[in-house]
């Protein structure tokens, strides 16, 4: 049909709450996955955007799931690039106390990534090569409870998993009986 997968993608998370991510990222599954299993949460993937001095902006390019969308879900159609046409969700992202988390492997051993922090609502902002006027794509700015230094140095991918709350204790509990080893 000559959409992009964000459609699909968003009606696999909302209608039947299975746990999706774009960009073959299957480490980025599977933390999605240890979340959903942890704490009942759908578990969504945001991708980084910029490092600023005191947070971090998150944002997706295509889709987010209604479990973490702030009032109704939004969407629009537009293009990117020479992609053509297609659906694009534009919905508000809810704020409040956050878990990052992201599993990567190096061989056979795996770590995990966890920090969390407080989300609040982002500032306008655009991503270079939509169709104008460029969509406000659905983000967050990440206040975090570490330097950003310090999570910098720590970042395994471009892909995160965001829950709500405080689910650092139960991540590393699963790491520990698994021997993944949590930065």
């Amino acid at each position: 049909m000559n959409f992009p997968p964000a459609m699909i993608l968003m009606m696999l998370a909302d209608e039947d709450s299975v746990c999706t991510i774009p960009e073959n990222d299957t480490l980025g599954a599977v933390t999605q996955l240890m979340v959903r299993y942890l704490t009942s949460q759908i578990g969504a993937y945001m991708e980084f955007y910029e490092f600023m001095e005191d947070r971090i902006l998150l944002g997706v390019p295509d889709y987010v799931p209604s479990e973490i969308v702030d009032g109704p879900v939004r969407v629009t159609t537009t293009s990117f690039g020479s992609f053509g046409e297609g659906i694009l969700n534009i919905s508000k992202v809810r704020t409040g106390n956050v878990t990052l988390s992201r599993l990567s492997s190096k061989g056979d051993k795996y770590t995990m990534h966890i920090v969390t922090g407080k989300a609040v609502e982002p500032r306008s902002w655009e991503e270079a090569g939509w169709k104008p006027p460029a969509p406000q794509l659905p983000s967050l700015e990440v206040i975090l409870d570490v330097s950003i230094e310090d999570f910098a140095e720590k970042v395994l991918s471009q892909h995160y998993i965001i829950s709500y709350g405080d689910n650092t204790e139960a991540l590393k509990d699963l790491c520990r009986i698994l021997n993944i080893e949590v930065i």
